[in-house]
């Protein structure tokens, strides 16, 4: 349909735009009532990835994955990044670091997935080397 400037716009398709436009003003709720707050370390990059993933043994848990690339590990000085696993309950705020190795400046967690419920996760890395110039 081309419309002008100058014309009027047909009823149906004013109707159709409303209603195109109600959908999707009405398919956006916040729940404000039962947040689920999770954070980390400032600096962090905590939330750089997340992924969503169904553990089934030992136990049933539903978990949220999220990476931290900047995140300290808690046993290190170095900046390592950190992928957590965070338990999607109101009961505690913090998440529970998930062991890897250790490099430094590797940005663990810079990506995350779950391959689908009670099967693997991936948490993809990029190591970061410093180049030095070399004197001429």
């Amino acid at each position: 349909v081309f419309l002008s400037p100058s014309s009027p716009i047909p009823p149906n398709l004013s109707l159709c735009l409303l209603s195109v436009w109600h959908v999707q003003a009405a398919a956006f709720n916040l729940d404000t009532q039962n947040v689920l707050k999770k954070s980390g370390d400032p600096g962090s990059l905590f939330g750089f990835s997340v992924a969503f993933h169904q553990q089934l043994n030992p136990t049933r848990r539903n978990l949220l994955l999220v990476g931290a690339p900047r995140a300290k590990h808690p046993n290190e000085v170095n900046v390592t990044g950190v992928t957590y696993q965070c338990e999607l309950t109101t009961t505690s705020e913090r998440c529970q670091p998930i062991e890897f190795d250790h490099e430094d400046n590797q940005w663990m967690g810079v990506r995350v997935m779950s391959q689908g419920p009670g099967k693997n996760v991936m948490v993809n890395k990029i190591h970061l080397k410093e180049k030095k110039k070399k004197d001429l």
